[in-house]
């Protein structure tokens, strides 16, 4: 089978599942920040990233034959932005998530771009593929970051 045949399976398949892993953390915020309430709230966000790391890069992985592992190649990248992330909404208060994980995805679409390993290969992409690869790359930000920060941010 092709490699186009390999992306255009993944694409298919990856998009529709980060979507709906990201529907389902937002679904379930309220109850799993409940249940991490007993941890400091850095130590709970903590504990959602690291597990949503390791599933979004073993999904996106997929397409392109990788074996998945515990500890992804990008594991270290995506750990520290997130961490970045956290730190920043934290020492600035902010009350809501969504518009933080909004700019830390855009943000991240935008490493992705122009500084990323892929970055010469996304963006000879044809538009339609472009704009396929980066609705996966906003998703896949999006479920990485949208829980801890849930979790960092939510009112007692």
């Amino acid at each position: 089978m092709p490699l186009a045949d390999f992306v255009a399976l993944g694409i298919n398949v990856d998009l529709p599942l980060l979507s709906l892993l990201l529907a389902l953390t937002y679904a379930l915020r309220t109850r799993i920040a409940r249940v991490l309430r007993p941890l400091p709230r850095p130590v709970g966000a903590l504990l959602c990233l690291l597990p949503l790391i390791i599933v979004e890069e073993n999904i996106n992985c997929g397409a392109f034959g990788c074996i998945p592992t515990l500890w992804p190649p990008t594991m270290n990248f995506l750990l520290g932005f997130a961490l970045l992330v956290l730190l920043v909404a934290r020492l600035q208060r902010c009350l809501g998530t969504v518009g933080i994980t909004v700019a830390a995805s855009v943000l991240g679409l935008a490493f992705e771009l122009f500084l990323g390993g892929s970055a010469l290969p996304f963006r000879a992409l044809p538009l339609d593929w472009l704009a396929a690869v980066a609705a996966l790359t906003l998703v896949s930000y999006a479920l990485i970051f949208f829980l801890p920060l849930h979790v960092l941010l939510a009112r007692k």
